[in-house]
């Protein structure tokens, strides 16, 4: 497969497929690569009910919008990837699946060569589009801790039935492990959940999705440099909320606590039976923080369009007491029950293939809205690329327009 082309785009998941179109649209040769199928972190790696936790409405890919009749629905993982093979059909994408790249190397000004399993293609443009959820994160004291229990990651967890009976630990209180925590207890599952600092929003204010009010005040435009540094915005996104075949429901620990969840600190270090947790007093401080902050945010925004903020309205902002939660430094899994464990940490950057020095020192890409330093190579996909939205559905046409023309302007 060795030639020369303008463009390989690596990775064909929303933001690939996103910026492949529009190279297309402005007739500029590409390749589109993937190391599984187009989609395939919808089409694999998601658990059996799982649902969207933004409403329909804002799906966008260019050329094409949500044109359904559940604009204020959540889709099913199955309805998001009917709309991705529809898209597939639509534009036609010089797409190769099942073709993984092994390594990227510069060899030269704006000359690259892209070495995958199927042979190896030079060009003048490397767009890397593999996302910001790449592999997954796991302690790597898990292997010392008893082999009798069951341990997987959260994206490839599918429904509580795949589990041993008994009690589950769900390590990690970001969207993926409320939810599957929310899942299991109604299983009737016993549930122990370790916590991290996420925060939450109320899944409705004020006769309002909270998605509602950020795109009204402008919220999910909010730039990376905005902010001090890429943590400290990485640490605002991705709240704790859940999508279900209504409207959505408030879903966080406190509700999860009231459904009869056990909340722990963070899982810091385990071996045998036990598992050392810390911190769990500071994880709620912050993530009733986010919650705090955001309400000030839109009341602020509410006063200053109608003078004040409506008492008695439908959807308040819900309150949380911390009655009953008890502070912990360890648990015994065989004591608890605790057969099972969903890893629910999220995931880390993994560029192993690219050969070339523009990573920071955690990994993490170094580029201004996607572009690098080393011309002719872009990043696209990732979290706060620009904006809050730049990982989300939202930002299918946005960010890819500015890539695809710069592209196409060089």
């Amino acid at each position: 497969m060795q030639q020369l082309i303008e463009t390989v785009i690596i990775g064909a998941g929303q933001a690939g497929l996103a910026v492949s179109h529009l190279l297309t649209r402005a007739s500029r040769e590409h390749l589109l690569l993937d190391r599984a199928r187009a989609a395939s972190a919808w089409r694999d790696k998601r658990w059996d009910s799982f649902r969207l936790v933004l409403p329909n409405r804002y799906w966008c890919m260019p050329g094409m919008l949500y044109d359904g009749a559940e604009p204020d629905g959540f889709m099913a993982a199955r309805e998001v990837v009917e709309r991705f093979d529809r898209y597939l059909g639509k534009t036609r994408p010089p797409l190769h699946e099942h073709t993984a790249v092994r390594r990227v190397l510069l060899q030269g000004p704006r000359r690259f060569l892209v070495q995958t399993d199927r042979g190896d293609l030079r060009c003048r443009n490397v767009v890397v589009a593999t996302g910001p959820f790449q592999t997954p994160a796991l302690p790597a004291w898990r292997h010392a801790l008893d082999a009798e229990v069951v341990q997987l990651h959260s994206e490839q967890y599918r429904n509580p039935s795949q589990l041993p009976p008994g009690a589950v630990l769900v390590a990690g209180s970001g969207q993926s492990g409320v939810q599957i925590a929310e899942e299991l207890l109604r299983d009737g599952r016993r549930v122990l959940l370790c916590t991290g600092g996420r925060g939450w929003l109320p899944r409705r204010y004020l006769g309002k999705d909270i998605t509602a009010w950020y795109a009204e005040m402008g919220l999910f435009e909010t730039r990376i440099d905005e902010f001090p540094s890429l943590a400290a915005a990485r640490a605002s996104g991705f709240p704790q909320l859940a999508g279900d075949a209504a409207l959505g429901h408030t879903l966080n620990v406190h509700t999860l606590a009231q459904a009869g969840a056990v909340l722990l600190g963070r899982a810091e270090q385990g071996a045998g039976h036990e598992i050392r947790v810390a911190g769990l007093q500071a994880n709620l401080d912050a993530a009733d923080a986010v919650a705090a902050r955001a309400k000030g945010l839109i009341d602020e925004h509410i006063a200053r369009r109608h003078g004040s903020v409506p008492p008695g309205s439908d959807d308040p902002w819900p309150l949380y007491g911390r009655g009953g939660i008890e502070q912990r430094d360890s648990i015994d899994l065989r004591r608890e029950g605790v057969r099972s464990i969903v890893w629910a940490g999220g995931y880390r950057p993994d560029y192993a293939f690219l050969d070339i020095p523009v990573l920071d020192a955690d990994g993490r890409p170094q580029h201004r809205r996607g572009v690098s330093e080393v011309p002719g190579l872009f990043f696209i996909g990732l979290e706060w690329l620009h904006r809050r939205k730049s990982s989300t559905l939202m930002a299918g046409d946005e960010d890819a327009a500015l890539i695809a023309a710069t592209i196409a302007a060089g």
